[in-house]
């Protein structure tokens, strides 16, 4: 199932998911369909880090393009420490080669 399809049916009766991520380790985070739903979500998962859609789409394509779990786990604490969202940069840096 793609993430837009989980997104539509955030709209109908799911509104988060728990995921457990071996990329991760094996911890858990919870994939939020439905925005209104942060507060209940957070609620129930107190310990888990909230990502919306997007940001498992972005994550997802920089740890395809790199294939570089290390990385992804870097930007998963840098949420989870900072409670932040994760964008797609628009100014990316060239890697150093």
């Amino acid at each position: 199932m793609k993430l837009s399809e989980l997104a539509n049916l955030g709209k109908r009766t799911v509104h988060w998911v728990v995921i457990r991520s071996e990329i991760l380790k094996g911890e858990c985070i919870i994939l939020l369909l439905n925005p209104r739903y942060l507060r209940v979500a957070r609620k129930e998962h107190p310990d888990l880090t909230v990502y919306l859609p997007h940001e498992i789409e972005e994550l997802y394509t920089q740890w395809k393009e790199s294939d570089d779990s290390f990385s992804l786990a870097k930007l998963h604490l840098a949420k989870k420490s900072f409670e932040g969202v994760i964008r797609k940069s628009e100014n990316q840096l060239p890697m150093p080669g």
